[in-house]
Formats: structure tokens, sequence, C-alpha cells
């Protein structure tokens, strides 16, 4: 049977037998989703870092079962082994790293460094930075195009500028 409600709209009326399930499907579907809440469900280990870290962009190497984390406040990449599940050495980036990207294959790390107005290149299996590009404004953004070529977002000179500028780096 269909019914319609005052304000036009019609819904299915399965009488008081069909309204009291439906109400107790709604609180078995509440106490399902409260359970989750309370138990913390998760997927994956949690790892914290040795004195704290707040991390400003991640990149994920598949092929080297890593994962790279820009730490600011620090000045470096920490980089995590996934097959390990620990921390390795870090990379130092100087100049408060803010952004980073890997090459199409796999070889570098972009990162940008906003107080260095920088751009540095970093080996991936080396582990170390090869390259420092100076770049004319303070850089934030970074990625890697099909072509290898890397495109920097920056804020303009001065401070409170809204002269936003890409860069190409090749």
């Amino acid at each position: 049977r269909l019914s319609r409600v005052a304000d036009g709209r019609r819904v299915a009326d399965g009488g008081p037998v069909q309204g009291w399930l439906a109400h107790k499907g709604m609180l078995f579907l509440l106490a399902l989703l409260q359970t989750a809440v309370l138990s913390g469900a998760t997927f994956g280990t949690v790892v914290s870092r040795t004195g704290g870290a707040s991390y400003s962009d991640i990149a994920l190497d598949e092929a080297r079962g890593k994962l790279y984390l820009v730490n600011p406040a620090a000045s470096t990449v920490d980089v995590y082994s996934v097959t390990q599940k620990a921390f390795l050495p870090s990379i130092s980036v100087p100049g408060q790293p803010v952004a980073e990207t890997m090459s199409r294959s796999g070889n570098y790390l972009y990162v940008t460094a906003y107080g260095a107005s920088a751009l540095y290149q970093i080996d991936l299996n080396a582990g170390s930075v090869v390259s420092t590009i100076p770049v004319p404004y303070h850089p934030q953004g970074v990625g890697v195009g099909a072509d290898e070529r890397v495109l920097i977002t920056t804020v303009g000179p001065g401070s409170g500028s809204a002269t936003n500028t890409l860069f190409l780096f090749n």
C-alpha cells in the first residue's frame, strides 16, 4: 500500500510491524557505528616518531617499499621502511621543506623548501640531495608531469603578495 504524507510525497506504509522493524534496524545500525568508533576501528599499524613529528606531505615509493615524509620543523625528509616497519636515516633539506613529489622514473624525489626558496632534487638510490635549484619566490607545491618536467607553485615576492607564479624545471 502507498499512502501520502501531508506534503504530497508517497511513502510505503507497511503497518506497525514494518515500522517497528525499521526502528530496530536503525537502532542496530547506530549501535554498530558506536562500537566501531569506540573500538578505534582502523587498518594498518600506528607508528609514532621518537620526539614527535608533524608532516606536511607524504610520498609512497612502492618499488623500494618506503614512505617519504616531509618534516618542516626538522628540515628533513623522514624515510620510513614499510617492510621493516621502522624509520631509516632522514635526508636533510634545509629551509623549511613543505612539499614533495617523485619523478615518473622513480629515481628522484623533488622537495620544495619555502624558507630557502629552493627546489631540492634527491637521488633515491643514493638517499641524498644531488641538486639544489634556487627558485625566485617562495615555493609551495610541486608536481611531475608525464614528460618528467617539474612544476613548482610559488607565493610571489614580499609579505602579503597576491602574486602566484608557476615555474617549470627541466
